[in-house]
């Protein structure tokens, strides 16, 4: 029996990366743990709500200044990495087209912080952390882009050991801001804390440093432009969509129920984040690089289906782990000021697997550019929540926040079964 299991795990190319790859998110987590626990002693329950704003404003203004690319570049440079010819101009296009959109980027940052600062933050004054961000934008981008390089030459050993190191000197930075500046420090720390990881990658992965050898302006291509349109279309919707879904829904919640409580969902939300990070970051490394080599829905079929037999399992352990230990990890991870969000674990839990569920399917959208079917389940998706969360806020208390999110992704799930129904019972169709 032993011998079995040992033989799955060293065939199994998915849980080797997820094995590899839970040392850096241990790592994250681990540190993310103790940098909570200090927001939360030190900032509290209305602290919470104006920092993930931040950080949801931040979500979205880097995947607007890199256009998005960042998966297109992991599945272009996958297919074309032993063709150099082909290599150089997908690179040359790709950091040239983000270098540019993040100056742009940066520089409506600087010039509109003070309307940024009125959405995000209403009474307090943090215009200096919005300009401070617009001067390290064109950075930031840079550093997802060469991340998603790393990825599309599938060195995941070296992008790992980097995660780590990265964390544990974010972790130091990020607590030294936030017991000397609390709440503006917690800020800074977002806006810095990229910064060390973009230097590890510049000065350690040979392979980073070969390929900016490769670009050059003379090599930027107009056809191979083409190719990354659908990626950035894709990743902007989001960047569009989901985190202002979230400073809109805080919003209410807020209005409606004030800040203390917006805090106990965000830090659901937080708790939530963490154990995301095992699947998210395993699939960014593993399954849309392979996804991007898969040639026929046969293929595809039975990479999803090894991955509702290898990941979905564990995931679902891990769930009913989470959900029994819930009043400990609050304790432990926040404080007991932020005990009743002990009551939100049931739905976002639900919510969460089914979240899982889809990506299954929904990486395919991104590895084969099926730009339409992506806009439109996109847009379903923050439709129906902002519906349902303007329903149930008018009507109920905030676990019916959780609810609509769990009757969102539920709603959602079954959406993506109907438009791979084809994949699901007809192994003859190619891509």
């Amino acid at each position: 029996m032993f011998n079995k299991i040992t033989y799955f795990f060293s065939r199994n190319t998915l849980l080797k990366v997820l094995s590899a790859n839970s040392l850096a998110v241990f790592s994250r987590v681990i540190t993310g743990f103790f940098t909570t626990k200090i927001i939360a002693l030190l900032v509290g329950p209305s602290g919470l709500p104006l920092l993930s704003n931040f950080n949801n404003f931040i979500n979205s203004t880097k995947n607007i200044a890199t256009l998005g690319m960042q998966e297109g570049v992991v599945a272009q440079i996958a297919k074309t990495k032993n063709d150099t010819l082909v290599l150089k101009k997908s690179l040359s296009t790709a950091f040239f087209l983000v270098l540019i959109t993040a100056m742009l980027v940066a520089l409506v940052l600087f010039f509109g912080a003070t309307y940024f600062n009125e959405v995000l933050f209403v009474s307090h004054n943090y215009v200096f952390i919005i300009k401070t961000l617009a001067v390290i934008m064109p950075f930031w981008a840079m550093q997802v882009f060469f991340i998603a390089v790393v990825n599309g030459f599938e060195r995941y050993k070296k992008l790992i050991i980097i995660t780590i190191i990265t964390n544990l000197l974010t972790f130091g930075l990020t607590v030294f801001l936030i017991y000397n500046f609390q709440l503006q420090g917690a800020l800074l720390a977002l806006v810095f804390g990229q910064l060390v990881s973009l230097l590890l990658l510049l000065l350690f992965v040979k392979e980073l440093q070969h390929s900016i050898q490769l670009i050059s302006w003379a090599n930027f291509d107009f056809g191979v432009l083409k190719s990354y349109a659908s990626y950035s279309i894709m990743a902007l919707v989001t960047a569009f969509t989901v985190p202002w879904m979230f400073i809109v829904a805080r919003k209410l919640i807020i209005t409606k129920f004030g800040i203390v409580q917006a805090g106990y969902w965000d830090a659901m939300l937080r708790i939530s984040n963490f154990y995301l990070l095992f699947v998210a970051t395993a699939l960014s490394l593993y399954y849309l690089p392979k996804l991007a080599t898969l040639t026929t829905d046969k293929a595809f079929f039975k990479e999803v289906k090894n991955y509702y037999k290898t990941l979905m399992p564990l995931f679902l352990l891990g769930l009913i782990v989470v959900y029994f230990l819930r009043k400990l990890i609050v304790h432990y991870f926040l404080t007991d000021a932020f005990m009743p969000t002990t009551t939100l674990f049931v739905y976002q839990l639900a919510a969460d697997f089914f979240k899982v569920a889809s990506l299954a399917f929904t990486y395919q959208f991104l590895a084969k550019k099926m730009l339409w079917q992506y806009v439109f389940t996109e847009l379903f998706f923050v439709g129906i929540f902002y519906v349902l969360t303007h329903f149930v806020l008018s009507t109920e208390q905030l676990d019916f926040v959780v609810k609509a999110y769990f009757y969102t992704y539920v709603l959602y799930y079954f959406l993506i079964l109907f438009l791979f129904r084809k994949v699901l019972f007809d192994d003859n169709k190619s891509f």
